[in-house]
Parts: C-alpha cells; sequence; structure tokens
C-alpha cells in the first residue's frame, strides 16, 4: 500500500546461492516476454477490478463447468469456515499493477472459503496528509469489523498463495489481534493483521489511531509498536505468530541484487505450502524497476493459480 508499512527498507544482502530464483533486470528475451505477460495482466486486471474498486467482491457461484459433486464440496468448504473479511487498499499509479495482480488471488481464494473481499481504494482522498494515509488500515478495519467475525488486513503486496490453508487454521479467539513479527522478532509488521469482532478490538483500534496522531513519527508501525510497549493491557491480546505464516517474504530475488533475500536479517522468506508472500517495499523505492517488481507479482499470481487449479483436482 502507497507509503504504509515497512519491512526490508534499502539494506541489501547476500542471496543464497542455489535457492533463489533471480529477475533479470537486462534487456533480454525473457524480460521482454514477462513484459509483454504483464501488459496483457494489466489489461485484465482493468476490465475485471477497475469498476468496483470501492465496493465489497462478494462470493461468487460456482463456475457451472464444475461437476455437482465438486459444488458439494465446496459449499461444505464454506459452510465450515468463520465470517471472515479480507481487506486491502492502494493509491498510487505505480501501485495498480501490484495490486490487481493481488487482488485477483485474494478475491479466489475468498471464493473457495465464502470470505468476502474488500478493496477500500475509495478510502485515500488526495488532500490526505500523511498521518491520515498513516491510519487507511485502521479506517477500513474500522470500517468492516462490526459486519464480520473477523478482518483480515492485507496490504497491496500481499499474494495468497497456497488455497489450501485455510484463515480458520490461523484464527484464535482467545485474542482479538493477531500479527506476525520481521527483522528477527525486532519489528512488528502490521501489513498482514488479523482483528477479531470484539470490545477489546476497538479499545486496540481507539489506542493505535490515537498514537498515530499523537506521535510525531505519525506512522502506525511505529505506533503500534508504542501501543505494545506503553499498553501491556492491551498488548496482552495481540497474538503473535511466525513470519512465514502472516509475512513470508519473496524467494526471488532481482539480478541487479536491488532486491535481495538477506539471509543475515533475520527475515523469513517464502517456503512451498506458505499461506501468502509480501513483496514489501519493492514499489516503495524509486532505485528498483517497476517492471521487475511487477514481474515478481506475475510470478506469485502464476504459483498461486498453479496452486490453486492442483487444489481443487484434489478435492
Amino acid at each position: 500500500m502507497s507509503g504504509i508499512g515497512s519491512g526490508m527498507g534499502n539494506r541489501k544482502g547476500r542471496g543464497g546461492p542455489g535457492i533463489s530464483r533471480m529477475l533479470d533486470t537486462e534487456l533480454t528475451p525473457k524480460t521482454v516476454v514477462m513484459s509483454l505477460v504483464i501488459f496483457v495482466l494489466l489489461v485484465a486486471c482493468f476490465l475485471l477490478y477497475k469498476s468496483s474498486d470501492d465496493v465489497a467482491h462478494p462470493v461468487l457461484e460456482p463456475d457451472i463447468d464444475l461437476d455437482q459433486d465438486l459444488q458439494r464440496k465446496l459449499k461444505r468448504l464454506r459452510a465450515s469456515e468463520p465470517d471472515v473479511a479480507i481487506l486491502t487498499a492502494y493509491h498510487g499509479d505505480e501501485y495498480e499493477v501490484m495490486g490487481m495482480l493481488s487482488d485477483m488471488t485474494k478475491q479466489k481464494y475468498c471464493d473457495l472459503y465464502g470470505y468476502t473481499l474488500y478493496v477500500d481504494n475509495h478510502l485515500f482522498k488526495q488532500s490526505m496528509n500523511w498521518n491520515q494515509k498513516s491510519a487507511i488500515r485502521t479506517l477500513s478495519i474500522r470500517q468492516h469489523l462490526k459486519n464480520h467475525d473477523w478482518v483480515f488486513w492485507t496490504d497491496s503486496e500481499i499474494f495468497i498463495v497456497n488455497p489450501a490453508k485455510r484463515l480458520s487454521g490461523l484464527i484464535d479467539d482467545k485474542y482479538d489481534v493477531i500479527m506476525s513479527k520481521d527483522w528477527g522478532g525486532r519489528q512488528l509488521n502490521p501489513g498482514s493483521s488479523l482483528f477479531r469482532n470484539s470490545a477489546k478490538a476497538i479499545e486496540i483500534l481507539n489506542a493505535w489511531e490515537f498514537y498515530i496522531e499523537d506521535r510525531s513519527h505519525h506512522d502506525d508501525l511505529r505506533a503500534f509498536e508504542d501501543l505494545v510497549r506503553e499498553r501491556p493491557d492491551l498488548a496482552s491480546r495481540v497474538k503473535w505468530v511466525h513470519q512465514r505464516e502472516l509475512n513470508a517474504y519473496p524467494d526471488i530475488e532481482l539480478k541487479d541484487k536491488s532486491y535481495v533475500m538477506d539471509l543475515n536479517s533475520g527475515h523469513h522468506y517464502y517456503e512451498d505450502g506458505d499461506l501468502l508472500v509480501h513483496i514489501v517495499n519493492c514499489l516503495r523505492d524509486w532505485g528498483k524497476d517497476r517492471v521487475c517488481c511487477h514481474g515478481m507479482g506475475v510470478y506469485y499470481y502464476y504459483l498461486f493459480d498453479t496452486n490453486y487449479k492442483e487444489f481443487l483436482a484434489s478435492l
């Protein structure tokens, strides 16, 4: 999401030989093909999503080509899941491709389990100052929380990758908020977080917004860190899960080393079977090639699509 969240930043490290795939930044046949694929997907994204950015995407009816047995199995899947809404929002032309590809993975995932997707781009206003934009997460969560058992905020660079993993496996009704940390547990990341429909979660939202407005840094990540440090009564209601459960970082890197797997950072990177991947900060740094950032999005979109088809075939 534009201007919101923090993660890898500009820190550089060394990618592990033999365990990472690289995206070229040179003008090679590979990058030409990737650029054409991105263009085609961009057109498809606009046709599918541009006219409905500010509304909920409802659960779709099963495809008419699905056999009756599969339709019954999907119906049972949906009936077994809690009422969850997945939320996202993004602002700025540089986020359109990444955001819409990400939306497509989230929409298909919602269709499987009966969740609801809200793309709240309309919440951004041109007249917003920095701290108001920083509070978009809390604004979206507050707007939808009363209508669902849980809401799952996801930054625009988060791609669902493994549709076989259900949110019911993450949800814990003993807590009111579920988050993860990166940098080896040294920094929280609210870019992927679950909030329960409860009075205590509303209290946490109120305190979070207070810290965003009150502190000079005007940053929702730093504000939540202040909340955790200064309000132990609220911090005790937050469940911290492993980074790969909510915030796995990409296991691919750019050939020019502007985006790498920093094995010394304490970050945890995507592994087969993880629910999602967060292409954190790639589009926020003007030193990185946007085409290659979007190429990473294309890669994880196709990985999701492959896993999605395999999951349907396994039912």
